[in-house]
């Protein structure tokens, strides 16, 4: 017993380190360890490199030829091109807590399709790449989406995707003005969660925000502790628009257009 429990702490501890430990005795035990947000967050990031582990193993490998994002002739998904800028033809896509391996599209007719991909995790998916033998088509970079501007020049991309990934981050107001700021003007920044997804897990592991709608239509970001309507609040720099969709899950497609330069 003594034993099993000294094995699980030094797992705990090589995965993340000290604040794993924090988190588990304040989970387990009642202690009050104070953690903060970006704390709380890299406790239960081990549990989303497991998580990719066990879709690569069932997914990736066994389809590895055949695979969609390991195929370059995967064209770019619909709701994405629709938003593409329509004057350029080489246009740069910034995909923000992409995973492993972008989940975006690798051609659009008419137009190059440029493809840089961030994500926290970014050297511990490198690690899994190489354990499955994997080369990506789009190497993922490491990268906070709160502090995209620390790695971009502001009015860099055509478009700034992100899927279900932001409500997992330690801060996605921030995030999100972060790919606000990166985005050219003008141009949109496009984000597709499942709504409520915190709640409707019991605010699991990287599941503490909920992502809505009310309502007017009005973006929504809320957690236990508070709420904020990201629409009203940031009206001065963007316009925004909620929609959710239903293709055998539901979605909440928002779109995030920046206010041109005037």
């Amino acid at each position: 017993m003594v034993f099993s429990k000294v094995k699980t702490a030094l797992r705990i501890f090589i995965e993340t380190g000290p604040i794993g430990i924090a988190y588990k005795l304040r989970n387990k035990y009642g202690i009050p360890i104070p953690l903060g947000k970006k704390g709380l967050w890299r406790a239960n990031v081990c549990e989303e490199v497991r998580w990719w582990d066990g879709y690569f193993q069932n997914e990736v490998v066994p389809k590895r030829k055949d695979y969609s994002r390991l195929r370059t002739d995967t064209p770019l998904q619909e709701r994405v091109v629709e938003l593409l800028p329509k004057d350029r033809e080489i246009v740069q896509i910034l995909d923000v807590g992409a995973g492993p391996l972008t989940h975006l599209g690798k051609t659009c007719p008419g137009k190059t399709v440029r493809i840089t991909a961030v994500d926290p995790l970014a050297a511990e998916y490198d690690r899994m790449l190489r354990k499955y033998g994997i080369e990506p088509l789009v190497r993922t970079q490491k990268g906070d989406g709160e502090r995209l501007t620390d790695h971009f020049a502001t009015n860099t991309f055509d478009l700034v995707y992100a899927r279900n990934c932001i409500d997992h981050s330690y801060d996605p107001e921030k995030a999100i003005l972060e790919m606000i700021a990166v985005a050219r003007p003008g141009c949109f920044v496009l984000m597709e969660h499942h709504p409520n997804e915190a709640e409707t897990v019991n605010y699991v592991g990287l599941h503490q925000w909920n992502f809505s709608m009310n309502d007017a239509g009005d973006f929504i970001i809320r957690s236990p502790t508070g709420e904020t309507n990201m629409t009203q609040k940031h009206q001065s720099v963007c316009s925004i628009q909620c929609v959710t969709l239903n293709d055998g899950e539901w979605w909440l497609v928002t779109r995030i257009q920046k206010h041109p330069l005037q």
